[in-house]
Parts: structure tokens; C-alpha cells; sequence
């Protein structure tokens, strides 16, 4: 067992066992383990409470304890040790959960969600198998344990973690629990934040797009769009192949880029619906996916200027950066070039973009007023500015932006002091 996190959890075990408690490394490390995959979340289940495990392992945190769970650190590895269970109960109108503890391994087992997150491995390596986990982790399918329609209803998200499964592991869903999925594709109760963070790990697998088809073709995918009216009477997703297929194989080529995927998605759900959102209201169905603002700003950008093609002329492509946000400029040229590898046609107009780019030079760079070769202080002090002139100072910025995004080499001190003059004898006039 050359297994740097295998090996501390072996040792956790050895440790609850020589005071006589059972205990099991149970879950998604024991399936990954089968299945040769690297993983780094050590969960253990046991007989011993959770001040027993607080009182056999030095260096613990209570970190679920209304669940049962102690965080357990052994030589810089972090494990979860949670007590057996019964089924979790939340009673009416309260979040606060009510936990009975077990003694049997078998009680523990049968409430978790797929059969292949119930294996469990022993302090000698031995695999423990009470819901024939096996026999599907060999079939690759990814089944409920018992009926499907009580485990969902126990916690909706496992519909969503069901398609996460399928895509990571590149299983398909048993017909009975797929069928459950179908006939209810809802996340009641679910929070916004639990949804989000199942979709990050959709994104960052290696090829989401048989989750976000599985998303589209159940209906769950509606579940993210509550910000907006939807018909979904009137989706076109399964209408076009070309238009869609394009897309899920764009969003399986951008690999290690989860909002550029999030992006395109987004970009097919609001074709699909047949949803034409300007640009605030593209931010705010964003934020509803509760994204920092940092992150939101960025994507709205990206699903903007996804396919926002600019005329190949230096202004055009500057003016298209600067629209853009010159710091999303790799995130869409990555884009770009992915979409023209779908279209061999498409390659020359790519080349052509990155040729303009690279030869752009420091002066001709002009994305915001901070890069025009000219600044508001030298404005002040060579055209007499008056106090009552200052409100015009950031007025002006803009205007010259605006004028050399139409001609570059206007980007000279010169040329931009004789226009600042001229604006601002324009707004005094105006005033």
C-alpha cells in the first residue's frame, strides 16, 4: 500500500479498533481505490461516538458534530470519522438535523445514495460490500440504493450527483434511478450554493458535456434558469444536432477552464430557450448562480464576446479588446481557437486575429483611457482648466477614447490635446 492517504486511514483504523470500536474507510475513496483513481478525502465511519474519537486521536475538530463527524488529523492527512447511522431526520420548518446513532455497519450503509459510494475497505484491505456496490462498479452503472424515489426525496441534489457520477466516472445511470430523474427533474429545497458547487465539479471533469446533455434532455438544467420566464414547451435543444453537438464538443475541448465552460452552457441554454437577455440582465441570471462578482463580471463577458467576431482592422480588434476587458483576452482567444478547430474554414479568419494582435504596438494598445498617450494632469495644466472645468476632465477621457478606438494613430500627444481643446470648448458652450 504505497498510498500516502490509504496508508493514514489504515492506520485511524488500527487505532479504533485496538479500543475495540469497528471502523471502516467507506465512501468515494474506497471506489476510486477499486477503480485506480487518486483521491485525497479519507472518510471513516465507526462504532465509537464522537467524544470517543475525540478522546483516541490527539489532534481532532468538531467540524460536523451535529452529523456525528470529527475531523481527525494523522501525520497532515485530514479524516472525517463519522459515527454509524441511522437516516438524518429534519424536522418540519427546522434545518436543525436530528442524528441517530447506530450499531451496525449495515444501518450506516443503506441510507447513503449510490451503491458504489457504499463499499467499505477494513484495516486489512478487506473490501465490505452489503448493496452489491461491486457488481455495478464493475458494470459501470451508477445505481440508488433501494428506491430511488425515497433517496432523491431524502436529498433532491443526488439527481444532481447521480449525472456528476455518470460523467466523472463515465458510467451510465441504472434505467430505474435515470427513469426517477426523468419522471421529477426538480431541486426542490436545494440551496443555490450546493446546486453551483455540484456544477463546479461537473465543469472540472474531463468531459462534461454527457452531463450538461443529461441536463438538457431531463429538465434539470431548468433549475439553474428560475431568474428568467422560460417556455420550456418552445426549447429547441433536442431540434438541432449540428448546433448542439457543436457546442458539447466545444466545451469537452477548452480543458482546466471552468468558466469558459460555464460560458458556452450558458450561451446553449439561452439559444435553446430562445432567451435574447441584454447585458444587465445576463449579469444578474449570473449573480442568481450566487458567482463572486469577480467571476461574474468576467463571464458576462465571456458569454457577450463568445462569438462576437471583430472586423480584422487594428481599430476594430482594439476597440473589440477593450470591450472584452483586456484581461479576459487569453480566456476568448482560447475560445477562438477551439471554435475554429470545430471549422477547418474557419482557421484563416484565427490566424488573422492573432496576427493583428501580436503586431499591435505599445502605443496602439489603447483599452482604456489609462493607455492614451495623454493624461489628465497635462490636460489641467495645458488648457487653462478652471475649477468649474473639472467635471468635463473624465468627460473628455472618454471622448478621446472613443476617437482613437476610429483611427490609432491618433493616440499622440498632440493630436489628443487638439481634441481635448476642442471637447472642451464644446461642453462649456453646452453647459
Amino acid at each position: 500500500m504505497n498510498n500516502k492517504y490509504l496508508k493514514t486511514g489504515i492506520k485511524a483504523l488500527v487505532k479504533l479498533n485496538k479500543r475495540s470500536y469497528t471502523a471502516y474507510i467507506v465512501g468515494g475513496f474506497v471506489r476510486d481505490f477499486l477503480l485506480g483513481l487518486e483521491s485525497t478525502d479519507v472518510d471513516i465511519t465507526t462504532l465509537a461516538t464522537p467524544d470517543t474519537i475525540s478522546s483516541i486521536f490527539e489532534k481532532t475538530y468538531p467540524i460536523g458534530i451535529e452529523f456525528g463527524t470529527v475531523l481527525v488529523v494523522i501525520d497532515d492527512v485530514e479524516i472525517e470519522i463519522t459515527t454509524f447511522r441511522h437516516d438524518i431526520v429534519y424536522p418540519k420548518n427546522s434545518r436543525k438535523p436530528e442524528v441517530k446513532f447506530s450499531k451496525s455497519i449495515e444501518d450506516d450503509l443503506v441510507r447513503r445514495d449510490f451503491t458504489i459510494n457504499a463499499l467499505c475497505m477494513d484495516a486489512n484491505g478487506c473490501i465490505i460490500d452489503y448493496v452489491n456496490g461491486l457488481n455495478d462498479l464493475n458494470n459501470k452503472l451508477i445505481r440508488c440504493i433501494g428506491n430511488p424515489s425515497v433517496r432523491f426525496k431524502e436529498d433532491p441534489l443526488r439527481k444532481l450527483r447521480a449525472i456528476r457520477f455518470a460523467t466523472k466516472l463515465d458510467f451510465e445511470i441504472h434505467p430505474a434511478t435515470l427513469a426517477e430523474i426523468y419522471q421529477n427533474p426538480t431541486l426542490s429545497g436545494v440551496s443555490t450554493e450546493r446546486k453551483k458547487s455540484e456544477l463546479d465539479k461537473i465543469f472540472a471533469s474531463k468531459k462534461p458535456s454527457k452531463a450538461i446533455d443529461l441536463l438538457f434532455d431531463c429538465g434539470l438544467i431548468y433549475e439553474f434558469f428560475k431568474g428568467v420566464k422560460v417556455n420550456q414547451k418552445n426549447c429547441r435543444y433536442n431540434n438541432n444536432v449540428e448546433v448542439v453537438f457543436g457546442y458539447l464538443k466545444l466545451i469537452d475541448l477548452i480543458n482546466d477552464n471552468i468558466l469558459l465552460r460555464y460560458a458556452l452552457t450558458i450561451r446553449l441554454a439561452l439559444w435553446s430557450f430562445r432567451l435574447e437577455l441584454n447585458d444587465e440582465e445576463i449579469l444578474e441570471l449570473i449573480k442568481s448562480l450566487k458567482f463572486s462578482n469577480k467571476d461574474a463580471n468576467k463571464l458576462q463577458k465571456l458569454i457577450i464576446y463568445a462569438e462576437t467576431k471583430p472586423r480584422l482592422t487594428k481599430e476594430n480588434v482594439v476597440k473589440w479588446i477593450a470591450d472584452a476587458k483586456p484581461e479576459n483576452l487569453d480566456d476568448l482567444l482560447i475560445l477562438y481557437k477551439n471554435i475554429e478547430a470545430l471549422d477547418n474554414e474557419k482557421i484563416a479568419y484565427y490566424n488573422q486575429l492573432i496576427t493583428i494582435i501580436e503586431n499591435l504596438n505599445e502605443n496602439e494598445k489603447v483599452y482604456t483611457t489609462k493607455d492614451l498617450d495623454i493624461k489628465a494632469s497635462y490636460l489641467i495644466s495645458n488648457l487653462e482648466i478652471k475649477e468649474q472645468d473639472k467635471k468635463y476632465i473624465s468627460k473628455i477621457l472618454d471622448s478621446l477614447l472613443t476617437f482613437v478606438h476610429s483611427d490609432l494613430t491618433r493616440n499622440n500627444q498632440a493630436t489628443l490635446l487638439h481634441e481635448a481643446s476642442r471637447l472642451l470648448k464644446k461642453y462649456r458652450e453646452n453647459k
